[in-house]
């Protein structure tokens, strides 16, 4: 049994020399170049997705079915001419009712018969919680009783469906069906509403608007909480904003009307057939893609006067897939990427500047250019620069092409005074990158990552090799102990629903994720500390072996006392020196030291953190 935070340890065997070449390890990480450390210190810069990342995308799957179930037949059951019913809608305003009015007014029997035949038949939930790309802090063991998880907004298309959207009819289609029909503007497409007996007339278009209405009143009738002050605006817009509360909190919403093909576009071909010298994404991959089509979004060019009838083509569902199929050295140097950019590039009173699809855009680019092998921890701030290098590239030849629709220009509407001045601030972040990085992470208003809760640049100036493996063993270790108590909160905050399917689908994280990164802390803290009277391996009776951690647990309390932590453990220790009324020089060992941390908790507010029965797994003892 171990003599430490409970018997994580009490399984590993230990070496016969284990202190010997624990020492030759120490030294043996300081003699590399500056990069190298720079590498060193980001893996104490812990995300969520480190160890939670298939457990929140079991958790959005499972979100993404129930609002499917619950809101589909809802929304599908209304009378298919509702949308007439405007004096019925006590939550508009009699202005809006007036729009409606005189829109449904200038509607011919065309328009009416495509729109009673149009109804919701899919509910696609997008954005980064649902790809596993987000920056949130996940659930926190302090978080004051407020949890972050919901930080990122969530984009839902309704996808119409009663009519089917293909690319050529082949002249065996009965009643209606919608063709797109690519317009001047470059990826907005117009939809033609066929029919046999319409060959002889002229073409027929479907309004985006008109689909808008209907939603929206749908959504309306259906007491969804939506934000419609003016038609106008939600004529203009490619969303009707809303928010909806589930077990997570309240939830920011756009919802957006839109239309599914089953048929791989044409201006997407490219895609299918490109050369890939590093064969990423994979043929099944790509296949997997384009055997889900494409939809097209109700939104128009804002420079078109056909504005109304125009449909943006949409390769949402198909990001998702490739943002899923990343590895985890992918995934983070994506999130440093997307750190850097709503720090120094993102113009949020702009929605025409850089976007954080965009960066997507420009990580999917280079992971299919460059040899695989560079992704990984040891190589993470080159595999940031790349990333950096080629967005700024991109910006000086004033394209950013979409990865699905070479031919799409994401930052044609940028003007090059514009792309000039975004190129320069990506360099500058090159310069010295590590630092741009730093910065970032260690401002208090950034809510992307777990805090350390010590001065990473501070850390990075450090030339004495002992201070400085001193200063990352407490981190690691603080790290260790943050994330048992974070894997205790997510068992009890998901939904059983949620829970029910991590553990149904023996997800990752659960069986051989979680518990061995935080063995790794804890390894990593050992095998840092200068000071090896801090713990010992010794050799029990039974062949086994047990690594006392003890002298790391009174070690721990000086550092959360140092000027080098600012983290909230300190608050922990004070807590417990005001009951007890003595001063406190070591923590207990894990389950003593989490009611210490649920004390902690209560009275900041946050819900208490309860150990759940052994069915619930990962028990890291």
């Amino acid at each position: 049994m171990a003599s430490g935070l409970g018997r994580t340890m009490s399984q590993t065997k230990a070496m016969s020399n284990g202190i010997t070449e624990i020492i030759i390890y120490q030294r043996s990480w300081f003699t590399k170049g500056n990069h190298d450390r720079g590498n060193l210190i980001l893996k104490c810069v812990s995300f969520d997705q480190d160890c939670f990342h298939d457990i929140r995308k079991v958790c959005a799957d499972v979100r993404q079915t129930e609002w499917k179930f619950e809101y589909v037949p809802e929304l599908s059951d209304l009378p298919s001419d509702k949308y007439m019913s405007v004096n019925e809608g006590k939550w508009l305003t009699d202005s809006n009712k007036r729009e409606l009015l005189k829109e449904i007014g200038s509607m011919n029997g065309v328009d009416h018969e495509v729109l009673q035949k149009l109804s919701v038949h899919d509910v696609v939930l997008l954005g980064s919680t649902q790809d596993g790309l987000y920056l949130e802090k996940g659930f926190q063991v302090f978080d004051k009783g407020v949890t972050s998880l919901n930080a990122s907004d969530v984009d839902i298309l309704y996808i119409y469906g009663g009519i089917n959207v293909i690319k050529e009819s082949i002249g065996n289609e009965n009643g209606l069906w919608l063709t797109p029909r690519e317009t001047d503007f470059p990826g907005y497409f117009k939809m033609q509403i066929m029919a046999k007996s319409f060959e002889k007339h002229e073409p027929f278009y479907l309004k985006n608007t008109h689909v808008k209405m209907k939603l929206l009143f749908e959504l309306g009738t259906c007491q969804h909480y939506v934000v419609a002050s003016s038609l106008i605006d939600v004529f203009n817009s490619a969303s009707i904003v809303g928010c909806m509360e589930d077990e997570h909190g309240i939830i920011n919403i756009d919802n957006v009307a839109a239309l599914r093909m089953y048929e791989w576009p044409d201006i997407a071909h490219e895609f299918t057939n490109r050369d890939r010298q590093h064969a990423w994404p994979a043929q099944a991959l790509i296949e997997h893609v384009t055997s889900r089509g494409c939809g097209f979004v109700a939104k128009g060019h804002n420079e078109s006067e056909d504005f109304e009838y125009q449909w943006r083509i949409s390769f949402a569902e198909s990001e998702k897939i490739l943002s899923r199929s990343l590895n985890p050295a992918q995934i983070r140097a994506y999130l440093f990427l997307k750190t850097l950019f709503k720090t120094h590039l993102e113009d949020e009173d702009d929605p025409e500047g850089l976007s954080s699809y965009m960066m997507k855009t420009i990580l999917f680019w280079t992971i299919e250019s460059v040899d695989g092998r560079i992704w990984t921890d040891e190589n993470m701030l080159n595999c940031v620069e790349i990333l950096l290098d080629r967005l700024a590239m991109s910006l000086d030849r004033g394209v950013i092409s979409s990865f699905f629709a070479p031919t799409l220009n994401l930052i044609g509407n940028l003007d090059r005074e514009k792309k000039s001045i975004l190129a320069n601030k990506v360099r500058s972040l090159t310069r010295d990158l590590f630092s741009s990085i730093v910065t970032c992470v260690e401002n208090p208003s950034f809510n992307g990552m777990c805090n350390t809760g010590t001065p990473l640049q501070q850390m990075y100036k450090l030339q004495d090799p002992t201070e400085f493996g001193a200063l990352l063993s407490m981190i690691h270790f603080t790290s260790y102990l943050y994330l048992r108590l974070q894997v205790l909160m997510y068992q009890q905050k998901i939904s059983v629903s949620a829970l029910n399917s991590v553990l149904e689908q023996a997800c990752r994280s659960v069986c051989s994720v979680i518990a061995p990164r935080a063995v790794w802390y804890l390894l990593e803290s050992i095998k840092l500390q200068p000071n090896t009277s801090l713990f010992s391996i010794r050799k029990d009776s039974d062949e086994s072996y047990t690594l006392d951690v003890s002298g790391m647990r009174r070690h721990v309390v000086d550092f959360w006392r140092s000027a080098n932590y600012s983290g909230l453990f300190t608050s922990v220790i004070k807590d417990q020196e005001i009951i007890t009324g003595d001063a406190i020089d070591s923590i207990p060992e894990f389950d003593e030291f989490m009611e210490w941390v649920n004390t902690t908790c209560l009275w900041s507010g946050a819900h208490p953190v309860n150990r759940l029965t052994e069915k619930y797994p990962p028990n890291l003892d």
